[in-house]
């Protein structure tokens, strides 16, 4: 400090006392001693006329070399340092004019280090305190955020979750009181092309309504870019306070197609129950003719029965499919009822397949019923079945006697929702064409020599590989 060092220098031991006691205050009361460059005191904070602390020679190497010396390994019972003092002079150089020592007591020292832990202490104390109390807080806070579940809990169910989405068929859509999308599965995200469609999707449908009403809607039809879906909507609460609100929705196809695989099955069974009728009213006409002793009559009404079945039975067991079987079996039944000759055609047969009963109801099924309704109201009420595994392929012809499909409209009967019988029909052939996509398979429509239509199905015999033929109706 140039203050300091023009006070050494003239001996100003008023100026000097008055700069150091300053310093000294704020520095814990060290004791300082101060000399000029012959070693005389000229100034010592604790006696201004008493000498220095230490003997003269202690300042030697500070005086000669203008070295700082460090003396605190000589002292166990305190730590000091001597520096020199420089003053500054008028051609910017510097001249040694003396020097200083400053020694804290090491009791000094250590009182002050614990006074200054303890004093941290007691702060360190009061911020575990305040920052224990806002963990416990926050704590609480993140587990009513989280409804009470730990980190693994949330990850699990974050996963499973996930996987839920994307494995479920129905699209799952959600929204927030901003009506920004949330959340969306895979199945439903198929229906969007562009993001703008995003908010179209929400409103087509009825999200925003939701929301705006908080009412829940279930099982209504809505229609986005020309696609029919069935939804179900309803709003989100957070502590009942409305957050979004969220819609499953499937499409109304799929949705008629389930509704057709029900009422074909459903007609199965009553095919079925109707044969068993059928052969108990049979068996109480045999039974009749046995007690009125009517034998020839009887026998002959047997071999009657037999003829049919000799000509039906061996047919259907070269059927080896049990689904394909059932399906034939109930198909005859109907044909029955409504006096139509239905034939399986001696050369027919076909080992097991991999395809599911479920999708063969659609596709043999959706075929064979509208076989019979194309030759119920005609004169000659004649279907005819063919089936073979021979080669790549599964081949499967359904023709008729029916009036048959015109040729410019043989690509339009498999199209959604067309239908010569009325409205409300036209989703037989769709969803045949549709499940045999599923499986790689084709459908070919021709004409028939018993003047209708031929209907041939084709699937690869192994699973996920593609049709090998095109294959047309034999006639």
């Amino acid at each position: 400090m140039p203050a300091i060092a023009d006070a050494v220098a003239i001996q100003d031991q008023k100026e000097l006392e008055g700069h150091i006691d300053r310093i000294r205050l704020q520095v814990q009361q060290p004791i300082v001693s101060v000399v000029d460059d012959e070693k005389n005191d000229v100034y010592h904070s604790l006696d201004l006329n008493a000498q220095p602390s230490l003997p003269d020679e202690v300042y030697d190497r500070t005086i000669m070399f203008g070295s700082y010396q460090n003396n605190s390994e000589l002292d166990e019972m305190s730590i000091q340092i001597i520096a020199p003092v420089y003053q500054q002079m008028a051609d910017n150089g510097e001249r040694l004019v003396g020097a200083v020592s400053v020694e804290y007591p090491r009791e000094t020292l250590m009182s002050s280090i614990a006074d200054k832990f303890f004093r941290l202490g007691i702060v360190a104390l009061i911020s575990l305190a305040v920052l224990g109390t806002g963990v416990v807080l926050f704590a609480r806070n993140i587990r009513e955020d989280t409804l009470g579940m730990e980190p693994v809990e949330i990850a699990s169910k974050f996963t499973e979750r996930e996987a839920m989405l994307e494995s479920v068929k129905e699209g799952i859509l959600a929204i927030n009181i901003d009506k920004k999308i949330t959340l969306i599965n895979p199945s439903a995200r198929l229906l969007l092309h562009h993001e703008e469609d995003e908010i179209l999707l929400t409103e087509a449908l009825g999200l925003h309504d939701v929301i705006q009403k908080e009412n829940f809607v279930y099982d209504e039809e809505r229609t986005f870019n020309g696609y029919p879906l069935i939804a179900n909507l309803r709003p989100m609460y957070t502590n009942k306070r409305l957050v979004g609100a969220i819609c499953s929705f499937r499409y109304k196809t799929d949705m008629r197609q389930l509704q057709l695989m029900m009422d074909q099955m459903k007609s199965y069974a009553d095919g079925l129950r109707a044969q068993t009728h059928e052969f108990k009213n049979k068996l109480y006409v045999i039974m009749s003719l046995l007690q009125l002793e009517q034998y020839d009559e009887a026998i002959r009404f047997v071999q009657e029965e037999a003829i049919v079945t000799d000509q039906f039975l061996p047919k259907l067991n070269r059927i080896e499919d049990a689904g394909i079987q059932a399906i034939l079996l109930a198909s005859m039944g109907k044909a029955a009822e409504k006096n139509i000759h239905m034939v399986i055609e001696d050369r027919s047969s076909l080992s097991p397949t991999h395809i599911p009963i479920s999708a063969m109801t659609i596709m043999l099924g959706n075929v064979i019923d509208n076989a019979i309704e194309a030759v119920q109201d005609e004169k000659q009420k004649n279907i005819g079945i063919f089936m073979t595994d021979v080669g790549d392929d599964i081949i499967i012809e359904i023709e008729d006697s029916g009036v048959g499909i015109e040729r410019d409209e043989q690509h339009l009967v498999v199209e959604q929702g067309y239908s010569r019988k009325g409205s409300k029909r036209g989703y037989g052939l769709y969803n045949v064409e549709k499940t045999l996509r599923e499986y790689n398979g084709s459908l070919e429509i021709a004409n028939s020599e018993l003047g209708g239509a031929c209907v041939s199905i084709i699937l690869p015999k192994m699973k996920g590989e593609p049709a090998h033929e095109r294959y047309y109706c034999r006639r």
